[in-house]
């Protein structure tokens, strides 16, 4: 995966998110949000700088989809890492638009 033409690798975060086939177009469209019933999106984590982790919560026949966040427009949308070990781990401030996807991958 390249950067955004308008960015270097280091302006930038690799994160992914797995999730079920039928949700990639409503995640284009709407954004990347947490699920309603969640009472606290802060602790709802939905993306990971792991690409495994993302396959597994996506399951047989989902996708992973490759997000590339800007660094500017990180704190706007996500909450702090919760990630360790070389890890990232995030959750979601405000919706991730669907413009930062760069990649699906389907399982």
């Amino acid at each position: 995966m390249s950067a955004p033409e308008h960015l270097s690798k280091d302006q930038f975060s690799v994160l992914y998110h797995g999730t079920k086939s039928v949700n990639i177009e409503s995640i284009r469209e709407q954004g990347l949000t947490p699920p309603e019933r969640v009472l606290n999106p802060a602790s709802w984590h939905m993306l990971t700088s792991v690409k495994s982790e993302a396959g597994y919560f996506a399951g047989k026949g989902g996708a992973v989809l490759t997000y590339h966040v800007p660094a500017d427009q990180a704190d706007a949308h996500l909450h702090p890492n919760r990630g360790g070990q070389g890890r990232a781990l995030h959750a979601i401030k405000k919706p991730l638009p669907g413009s930062m996807i760069q990649g699906v991958d389907q399982l």
